[in-house]
């Protein structure tokens, strides 16, 4: 199987991320261009699982005895480190760009007030960051809730991993995915659910352990397939090469349907996000499996996976600012697309400045 970097998954990074934040302005703006965009955030739970699988099954291949039992949480707080690492800056960049420009300058608070909202916003911020607290202070921003959901599952599933790693993706997170799935599904009529409840009762982290799993077993699947159909990676015929690429390109073309929200001008439920995961799940399959025609990896599609991490973080403060100041009735498509691209270009310039800053 072939383990390097998807340039599909780059792009599907991209585009998923422009769709959460569309659908987010179109909450916004009241307008009915995307109705299901949250669709995106479980691409990218499963899509981190997929990965801790693999970087598991990558140390294991070169050391057959990895890791020691007695290792296993200074692994464990190791990866967790390195995955925060890669969000922090952007993180903090947008709690301290909120707290300036609603506390500071529209509220026009003192700075005695302001250092006194510090004192008290840092503490709540950060067990608000590790799930052991609901509040949404200043610091608070729209991407929060998914880092910390994503956190705290990896705290569970990814030392079961480590532990016993074909077990626990072959046997333990099918099951827990199907049962807590089941779960949301039953309980509120989606999957996609966040902010009900607190720590690892919360909802998103639910959700988050549910589909982080389906993701670490999906990488399992793969190898399997790798192993039992080398041909179809090796060696295909044009015939093959084709209907897999097609098969790829209905999946995420049903994912993209279901996040536009209507088919024929028919309102499509919420409550079908259950299957479009499903489908989800097979796309993302293939494209890790290398089938069919393929986007390849390179500078352009590693630019826009990085673009994505930029456009996630930024654009939940960025629209609150621009809400702030513009009126959300009677907005034209046209000034729609328009503060949307304006949105992404500021999204991208906040990322550039943070990573120079952070690089002296």
């Amino acid at each position: 199987m072939k383990t390097g970097r998807s340039g599909e998954i780059d792009v599907l990074r991209f585009l998923f991320a422009l769709t959460i934040m569309a659908y987010h302005m179109c909450s916004a703006f009241k307008k009915g261009y995307i109705r299901h965009g949250y669709i995106g955030v479980e691409f990218f739970f499963v899509v981190t699982g997929y990965l801790a699988a693999r970087h598991i099954a990558s140390r294991k291949r070169k050391d057959p005895d990895y890791p020691a039992n007695s290792d296993i949480p200074s692994e464990t707080w190791q990866f967790i480190l390195r995955k925060i690492r890669q969000f922090y800056r952007y993180f903090i960049c947008a709690g301290l760009l909120k707290f300036i420009v609603f506390f500071m300058i529209r509220e026009r608070h003192t700075l005695a007030e302001s250092l006194r909202e510090i004192v008290h916003g840092i503490p709540v911020f950060t067990l608000t960051f590790l799930g052991l607290n609901a509040d949404r202070n200043v610091f608070y921003t729209r991407g929060m809730w998914y880092v910390s959901a994503m956190i705290l599952a990896l705290i569970v599933l990814y030392p079961c991993m480590l532990y016993r790693f074909s077990f626990s993706t072959r046997l333990l997170f099918p099951v827990i995915s199907v049962i807590l799935l089941r779960y949301m599904y039953t309980t509120y009529g989606t999957i996609a659910r966040y902010n009900v409840g607190t720590g690892f009762a919360d909802a998103g982290v639910i959700r988050a352990i549910a589909e982080i799993a389906a993701g670490a077993s999906l990488f399992a699947l793969s190898e399997w397939f790798s192993g039992k159909y080398r041909h179809l990676l090796e060696s295909p015929s044009l015939l093959i090469k084709i209907g897999l690429t097609l098969a790829k390109l209905f999946c995420f073309g049903v994912v993209f349907v279901y996040a536009r929200g209507t088919f024929q001008g028919e309102k499509i439920p919420r409550s079908d996000d259950i299957y479009v995961f499903l489908v989800c799940l097979l796309g993302i399959f293939l494209c890790f499996s290398q089938v069919g025609f393929c986007i390849p990896d390179g500078k352009v599609t590693r630019w826009l996976g990085k673009a994505s991490t930029a456009v996630y973080f930024f654009h939940g403060v960025l629209q609150g600012i621009l809400v702030s100041i513009v009126p959300t009735k009677g907005v034209s498509p046209q000034r729609f697309a328009l503060y949307i691209a304006g949105i992404f270009i500021m999204s991208l310039a906040l990322q550039w400045g943070v990573d120079l800053v952070h690089k002296k």
